[in-house]
């Protein structure tokens, strides 16, 4: 668990439960040691993988034209841009909510 815990991975209950461990007056003997070691490792790997490169400008707008001319080519509008009253065949009712 020393090693989630060095690399954030814990849900909350468990980090809580971690947190609380090494704070009291007599943890398991190794505890410290343990998550010692695992920030070290941690710190190891991150300097182990390349700095991410920034994706191409031209990238997304490539992806968003394939995209496109793919759905065009179905005879179909692009989801986002498709009312959802037609995405739903006509039959898709707004239900309003009264403002007080």
């Amino acid at each position: 668990m020393a090693a989630a815990y060095a690399l954030d991975t814990l849900d909350h209950p468990e980090r809580m439960a971690c947190t609380h461990h090494l704070a009291q007056a007599t943890p398991h003997q190794g505890c410290y040691a343990a998550v010692d070691e695992a920030r070290r490792v941690t710190e190891l790997l991150a300097l182990a993988v390349a700095p991410a490169q920034p994706a191409p400008a031209h990238l997304w707008r490539a992806i968003e034209a394939r995209v496109s001319r793919a759905a065009r080519g179905n005879g179909r509008r692009h989801p986002l841009r498709t009312p959802v009253s037609a995405r739903a065949g006509g039959r898709a009712k707004v239900k309003q909510h009264a403002h007080r």
